[in-house]
Formats: structure tokens, sequence, C-alpha cells
């Protein structure tokens, strides 16, 4: 199975996409931005990436988990509505909005993340379980701040 993750809309506190699922629109995504591939505050770097479903101790269930990203572990696809839902996993959603977060400051988020994921859960399982592989590429970078 191959899944693509295009990032498109990047924002001071989040980065937006839209997967792609054997070259189909699947959800949209949200991630952090990127500060240097620094764990827990930054995105993954771009790049092509296995992905096994495996155990999670944070959601106490199985769940698509990123191998072998540079200098990361326990990047996963997983469900979530604004960027403080992530720690530098990939979010998925139906729709991109702009809303309100806890300090009632509007940030750019996603809606409708659990119905999303539960509509690729069971595409990511049943290749799974066909034993192919899956495999996801990340492309789009930030752009860089000009003048520097």
């Amino acid at each position: 199975m191959k899944v693509a993750l295009n990032r498109v809309y990047f924002y001071p506190d989040a980065i937006q996409g839209e997967l792609l699922v054997n070259g189909l629109h699947q959800c949209f995504t949200e991630e952090l931005p990127w500060l240097d591939n620094r764990p827990d505050v930054s995105c993954i770097p771009c790049g092509t990436f296995q992905i096994k479903l495996e155990f999670s101790q944070h959601f106490q269930r199985t769940m698509p988990v990123l191998q072998n990203v540079p200098d990361r572990a326990g990047i996963e696809i997983h469900w979530g509505d604004l960027p403080e839902n992530t720690e530098g996993c990939i979010l998925v959603g139906q729709q991109r909005e702009r809303l309100p977060n806890g300090q009632g400051i509007t940030e750019d988020a996603l809606t409708n993340s659990k119905a999303a994921f539960a509509a690729l859960w069971p595409k990511l399982q049943a290749a799974d379980a066909g034993g192919e592989d899956i495999v996801i590429t990340i492309a789009g970078t930030a752009p860089q701040p000009s003048g520097t």
C-alpha cells in the first residue's frame, strides 16, 4: 500500500496537508511546524518510511507507526484536532478549519479526526493482514525565511 502525505499549508503553529492512499484522497493531516526535527516539538523530515501496525502505550491499542525516522521514535498516525494533540506525530481529520484552543487563541485545526482515523484504519489493517508493505512518502518543505 502506498500512502502519500503532501504538506501544503505552512502556518506558525502547524503544517496541514493531504493524505492519499494508493493515489486517492483519504483525509487531511496536521503536524507540528518544522523545528529541526526536535523530538516532541517538530514534525519529522520529509522522506519515505515503512509503516508497521504496533501496540501504542499512549493509546493502549494497535496504531500505525512510522519506522526508521531519523533521530525519532514512536511517530504514529492518529486522531487529534489541534497542534497541541501531537508531540511530533501525524494527525488525521476529515476537514481543515480554524478553531479556538483552550486559551481562546484561534488555531489551524482538523475536525472529525476520529472518523478520519476510523476510515483509514481498516485499509491499513487489510494491507497488513495481506502481507502488503505499507509505505508512506512525506513531501513538501516549509518555505525558508528570505534574507537570512
